[in-house]
């Protein structure tokens, strides 16, 4: 058995075993293609008006419903829009099983509004994507399938571009491996000539798509992209972020009993105050209310893209700023890692690059569905001809 032939029998046993699983990851991924495009559109129109005389609530005072409303989350982020009367959006980190919710921002009630049907909407299919809808302590086995089918993924796809290279290279022969063919004469020429066509347009992007969804997934995996730049990846789990709250939250200790400390709402004004051309802010909220460290993003941007954001740093012990981090003070492999964060959904590259995302999606589905067509009209062809050799052998032996 030579290389290729190894090689093919190994891509196709694999693309068998885990085409449901990356079938079902595709289509989900198509789902959520434009899903900040759709939310946002309808959350833009999202306003709250005050009654008579009544004020906005401060940061802590929604610090403090957001806690008791999102017990067990490793941290909390509240999202302000510069928008007058905007919902103020709580994001518990930490626990899956905690959801997205909106607040009144001046009396702190949960806030329905036109966006929460498009809301709850992407957010069972990003769990289906993410853990195959599995709930509790199931998210965890939920979790490693998935992680293991974009791993089988991307097996797939290097393993197919090595199929893909023609032996010969005449036009003749790479044509139908590129271009969808008029009339393929019945349906096993047509799936593999789709299987090839699909294939070829969406190699990079889904060789992006699947290769940042494995880092994402696997230490060891993202241990290697902080290796290739010469660097150590956290050896803590969850977004690197976290190692910056944790260290913030074991600064608690260091506060005097009875000291004062500046309010939450003194470091979103002090983080606001830094750039006028803010769009939104994201307050980082911790469990415990004495945490002496307040960070705020500040976005200026679409509030995706890294390039648009900087973080604020606020001590309160101090009542004042004491660093403001941009994209540019980030290492090169923190402008990478951010980089294969937002590359996968595309959104790294705005609409453009989320359309791109979603068609490499939907091609991926057709390779799937090929895929498995070619490898079933294979088996039934194999079984017939198992059929002919015995039927044959059988009036052999009845003529002898």
């Amino acid at each position: 058995m030579n290389l290729r032939t190894l090689i093919f029998w190994t891509h196709l046993s694999v693309g068998v075993v885990a085409g449901l699983v990356i079938l079902f990851l595709s289509i989900t991924g198509a789902l959520l293609t434009y899903e900040h495009e759709i939310t946002k559109a309808y959350s833009s129109s999202e306003t709250v008006a005050p009654a008579a005389g009544q004020a906005m609530l401060t940061a802590d005072e929604v610090a403090s419903i957001a806690r008791e409303r999102a017990k067990g989350a490793m941290v909390i982020l509240l999202d302000y829009e510069n928008r007058a009367g905007a919902p103020v959006v709580v994001h518990p980190i930490g626990r899956a099983d905690l959801h997205e919710m909106s607040l009144n921002p001046y009396t702190g009630e949960n806030f329905v509004g036109a966006s929460a049907g498009a809301k709850s909407f992407f957010e069972v299919i990003v769990g289906w994507h993410r853990w195959l809808g599995a709930q509790g302590s199931g998210i965890g086995a939920g979790r490693m399938v998935t992680g293991a089918a974009n791993l089988l993924f991307a097996f797939l796809i290097l393993s197919g571009f090595y199929l893909w290279l023609p032996r010969v290279w005449k036009w003749v022969l790479i044509r139908p491996k590129m271009l969808f063919r008029r009339n393929p004469g019945n349906s096993k020429a047509r799936d593999y000539n789709w299987h090839h066509v699909f294939s070829f347009w969406a190699l990079i992007p889904l060789f992006l798509v699947v290769g940042s969804a494995v880092i994402i997934s696997y230490p060891w995996a993202n241990a290697a992209f902080y290796s290739a730049y010469g660097a150590t990846a956290p050896t803590q789990g969850g977004p690197a972020f976290l190692g910056d709250l944790r260290n913030d939250a074991a600064a608690s200790s260091t506060v005097q009993p009875g000291a004062q400390l500046a309010t939450l709402q003194d470091a979103v004004d002090a983080a606001i105050a830094t750039n006028p051309n803010w769009t939104q802010v994201n307050l980082f909220v911790h469990p415990d209310a004495n945490v002496p460290v307040a960070r705020v993003i500040v976005h200026d941007g679409n509030g995706v893209l890294p390039e648009q954001m900087s973080t604020v740093v606020f001590d309160r012990r101090l009542a004042n700023v004491t660093d403001i981090q941009t994209y540019d003070d980030l290492t090169p492999v923190e402008q990478g890692r951010m980089w294969i964060r937002f590359v996968h959904t595309g959104e790294q590259y705005g609409i453009v690059g989320s359309t791109i995302a979603g068609l490499a999606s939907l091609a991926a589905a057709f390779l799937v569905y090929t895929g498995l067509a070619l490898s079933i009209r294979r088996l039934l062809e194999h079984l017939q001809r198992r059929r002919r050799r015995l039927a044959l052998a059988r009036e052999g032996g009845r003529s002898n």
